[in-house]
C-alpha cells in the first residue's frame, strides 16, 4: 500500500513538472501513461538493502526523468513492450561470482497498465546482464 501511495504521489509531481517543463521529448500520439520508479538496492532485497539508488522514468506521454539515460530506458522497455523479464544486457559479458547481492525493482505503470517487478542478482556484474540502460544510474 505504501509503494502505491509514493508511487502515484511521485507521478503527481511528474506529471505537474512536465507540464510546467519546456525541451522535453514527446512519445508517440495516443500513448499511455508510463511512469515507474526504478530502484536498484545493494542487498538481497529492498527492505534489507544496505544502500538504494532511486529514479524516475517517465516514457510517455512524454520521456522525462531523473534517469540520467531516460531516452535510451524508454527505447530498451518500448523494445521489450514493458516486460521487464525479456530485458537483456550487452553479449558476451563475462562475470566474476563473487556475491555481493544487488536488488532491483519497477514500479509504476507500462502504457496504461500496472508494473511490479523485483529480481535480485548475486552480484552487480550480473545485473548488468539483464539491460543496458535501464537500470543503469
Amino acid at each position: 500500500m505504501g509503494v502505491r501511495i509514493r508511487v502515484a504521489g511521485v507521478v503527481g509531481v511528474v506529471l505537474a513538472a512536465v507540464a510546467a517543463s519546456a525541451g522535453v521529448v514527446r512519445a508517440e500520439p495516443g500513448a499511455r501513461p508510463s511512469v515507474l520508479v526504478l530502484t536498484v538496492a545493494g542487498g538481497d532485497s529492498l527492505e534489507s538493502a544496505a544502500s538504494q539508488r532511486v529514479v524516475l522514468l517517465l516514457c510517455a506521454p512524454v520521456v522525462w526523468g531523473t534517469h540520467p539515460k531516460a531516452g535510451a530506458a524508454c527505447d530498451e522497455l518500448g523494445a521489450a513492450g514493458g516486460d521487464f523479464t525479456t530485458l537483456q544486457g550487452p553479449p558476451l559479458r563475462v562475470c566474476t561470482q563473487d556475491y555481493n547481492p544487488v536488488t532491483i525493482a519497477a514500479d509504476g505503470t507500462w502504457n496504461g497498465t500496472s508494473v511490479r517487478y523485483r529480481q535480485t542478482y548475486p552480484n552487480a556484474c550480473a545485473m548488468g546482464d539483464r539491460s543496458v540502460s535501464v537500470f543503469e544510474f
